[in-house]
């Protein structure tokens, strides 16, 4: 679900252009879009649940739909938590000013 991260370093990026700084600007992006991450993580949580109990005849489909509600798992806490810190990290070092380099040295 990269969606989640596209979408909150997209907001991020808006308004860091806007004149934010890059750290508020995260902190700020990962507040509005916190709730929407949340609730689409849950909605495929939930669908998935059924099929993850099992029952008669869906013992074959049983493994993938456990794994398919760990992937939306952390696919959630990564793009809150790990996203953010990266962002923080490159962008800073993107936006940071050169020094000159000294001629004949």
């Amino acid at each position: 679900m990269v969606e989640f991260s596209i979408i909150l370093l997209t907001f991020a990026d808006q308004l860091v252009a806007g004149g934010m700084a890059v750290r508020d600007a995260i902190v700020q992006a990962a507040k509005v879009r916190f709730r929407p991450i949340m609730m689409t993580s849950l909605a495929a949580w939930l669908a998935m649940l059924p099929m993850a109990i099992g029952g008669q005849g869906a013992e074959a489909n049983a493994p993938l739909a456990r794994a398919i509600i760990g992937g939306v798992i952390a696919a959630a806490a990564l793009s809150l938590i790990v996203v953010p810190c990266f962002y923080v990290m490159f962008k800073q070092e993107s936006t940071a000013p050169l020094e000159p380099v000294a001629a004949g040295v």
